[in-house]
């Protein structure tokens, strides 16, 4: 994490593996921190969650809602109420990937 002292974004794009009404988290406290310094570089920050991630809490919260400029997720039919007033109320605009398909 030391070496990211150096380097400086326009904007962050950040994954997680939840996300609650009051935090946004990850499985390890390494993953959270990584996360956490890069947002910290950024000019802005953008979430990148799938819609199954969303009104779930995970092991280590890195950041809130309102630390992001953004969030693109696939389905906003499946968006919990209480994330889209948390998102509202942190003026975080949501952008829908309609044609999201995952080929593993």
């Amino acid at each position: 994490i030391e070496e990211l002292a150096h380097y400086s974004a326009d904007i962050a794009f950040i994954s997680c593996t939840a996300v609650s009404s009051q935090s946004v988290s990850g499985y390890t406290l390494d993953e959270g921190a990584y996360s956490s310094h890069l947002m910290q570089r950024a000019v802005k920050s953008v979430l990148v969650a799938e819609s199954n991630k969303l009104g779930k809490t995970s092991l280590y919260a890195f950041a809130r809602l309102g630390d992001f400029s953004c969030i693109i997720t696939d389905d906003t039919h499946h968006i919990p109420e209480n994330i889209k007033n948390s998102l509202a109320a942190a003026n975080v605009n949501t952008v829908v990937v309609s044609n999201y398909r995952y080929d593993s």
